[in-house]
């Protein structure tokens, strides 16, 4: 009938703003010895490199300042981090691992 009430079901009103971008900042650096974050050891062929008895972290535990000295794993859920022989792996402050390799 036309003298039924009107139900409004659904509004949506886009509403857009400029923001300013938050602050990223590096996570201070820490003194923590990397052996905590140490899980487990594992041989791993490197190929010419040879065949080495390799301690595997738990990346998660890696915190900001610990390195790596390879040969070492890094490991998570859906990625390994390999540090061949020779290299060396640093947790930075905003936790990517970099890796150097040479002097």
């Amino acid at each position: 009938p036309s003298d039924a009430p009107a139900q409004l079901r659904n509004a949506r009103l886009p509403a857009y703003r400029i923001i300013a971008k938050p602050p990223i900042l590096a996570r201070p650096i820490e003194t923590a010895p990397v052996e905590d974050a140490r899980t487990s050891r594992r041989r791993v062929d490197f190929g010419e490199a040879g065949v080495h008895e390799v301690p595997v972290y738990e990346r998660s535990r890696l915190r900001p300042g610990m390195e790596l000295e390879g040969p070492a794993i890094a490991e998570e859920r859906g990625a390994v981090v390999l540090v061949w022989p020779g290299q060396r792996a640093e947790i930075d402050g905003f936790d990517n691992v970099i890796i150097r390799t040479g002097g």
